[in-house]
């Protein structure tokens, strides 16, 4: 499975609220791109969801050390 075709599983795993599925393969995708500002931000969506509230301002924290900014999203 392509990247792409990963987070567009995790996208729709989100989207049925299976937060701790879609966690699982947003992790698998930032572990191949650890620089990706915009995959630690949903990492952090997906904690947040899953009330793991430390674990999720740490990545939002990532995310923006690495230049996320969710006022520029596209």
């Amino acid at each position: 499975m392509t990247e792409f075709e990963l987070f567009r599983q995790a996208n729709e795993l989100t989207q049925k609220g299976e937060w701790l599925a879609a966690l699982k393969i947003y992790e698998k995708i930032v572990k191949k791109d650890p620089t990706d500002a915009y995959l630690w931000h949903r990492i952090g969506e997906m904690n947040e969801e899953l009330e793991n509230d430390k674990v999720a301002v740490m990545c939002f924290e990532k995310a923006r050390s690495l230049g996320y900014d969710e006022n520029n999203v596209l």
